[in-house]
């Protein structure tokens, strides 16, 4: 029987996908670029990395994705790939959800994926691998972050670490967590809006900093500000427009490298466009005094640097 496949996908011109959307391997495609992404370990920097895979500009690309089933014995913990995989380059789902490479699966050996624990009779197993040759293969961007796993022995509310505030995601049980609802963050600790069971499986991913264009800036703003109408942001607020026809002006003389993430909640910027200036003598996109966004459901991140305002992706 054949197995059909959605792929994580955009129609946004230019939007990118940041290391947070993407698993390792994990792919997502540009509709309007015509362009192909995923993750991977930087082999010179053992960091994570987005890489664009094609488009156009004369790149010869030619990707297969193919989808691995198997249905899980009691106890069974190896499973074979029928003609091999990239090491580390494949995605695995227990039951649909997501498994972490190195932790929940070794995938290192090309040909076998081995659990680290065995699997219920049943279990449905599910990889998924692809295989892309061709040329045209650049770095997008690059982030620094600590990646830390913590298993709960049960009541805890509460999670030491040292982050910056508001700049983790953390996931339960392969489940990402919403910040404010489910767990908040005050730069030592992660307080947990109810209390964790035992052998709760905690992953905090706490965010270093952002390079773009030689500017170091943290990653993932996380204070929200709902708005419908016009409103000034501060630096590091994630602003969710539910109404179009606003302007949102962005901070003055912020610190280099200080951010505002500004999207579009209702997807009607088309028809009911969303400004977003700066503020004083600033500009933005490398000189422009105002930033025109008509495009539904966007979401984009601006970064500050030296009185200007630059376009750092979609968020």
């Amino acid at each position: 029987m054949s197995v059909k496949i959605l792929l994580k996908r955009s129609d946004v011109a230019g939007k990118i996908p940041q290391t947070t959307d993407l698993d390792i391997g994990e792919i997502a495609i540009n509709l309007a670029d015509k362009l192909i992404y995923t993750k991977r370990i930087n082999p010179d920097t053992s960091q994570e990395e987005i890489i664009t895979i094609g488009g156009g500009g004369g790149t010869d690309v030619d990707c297969d994705f193919v989808s691995h089933l198997f249905t899980a014995t009691a106890g069974q913990t190896t499973f074979t790939i029928s003609g091999g995989y990239e090491p580390n380059d494949i995605a695995v789902f227990v039951n649909g959800i997501k498994q972490v490479n190195g932790e929940d699966v070794d995938v290192s050996s090309g040909t076998d994926i081995v659990f680290s624990q065995g699997l219920n009779d049943g279990d449905k197993v599910e990889a998924i691998t692809n295989a892309c040759t061709g040329t045209g293969v650049s770095i997008v961007t690059g982030e620094v972050f600590d990646k830390i796993s913590y298993v709960a022995s049960g009541g805890e509310t509460t999670v030491t670490v040292d982050h910056i505030q508001n700049y983790v995601d953390v996931i339960k049980n392969g489940v990402t967590l919403e910040l404010n609802e489910d767990y908040t963050s005050d730069g030592s600790q992660i307080t947990f809006t109810n209390a964790l069971a035992a052998n709760d499986r905690i992953i905090i991913y706490v965010w270093k900093r952002v390079v773009l264009d030689g500017i170091e800036a943290p990653q993932n703003p996380r204070v929200t500000k709902f708005v419908s109408n016009n409103y000034t942001a501060n630096a590091g607020e994630l602003v969710t427009c539910l109404q179009g026809n606003i302007t949102i002006t962005l901070p003055d003389s912020p610190n280099d490298g200080a951010e505002v993430v500004v999207m579009d909640a209702t997807g009607n910027a088309q028809t009911n466009n969303i400004t977003i200036q700066p503020s004083g003598t600033n500009t933005i996109n490398n000189g422009d005094t105002s930033l025109i966004c008509d495009v539904n459901n966007f979401d984009i991140r601006i970064v500050y640097y030296q009185g200007d305002w630059k376009l750092g992706g979609l968020a």
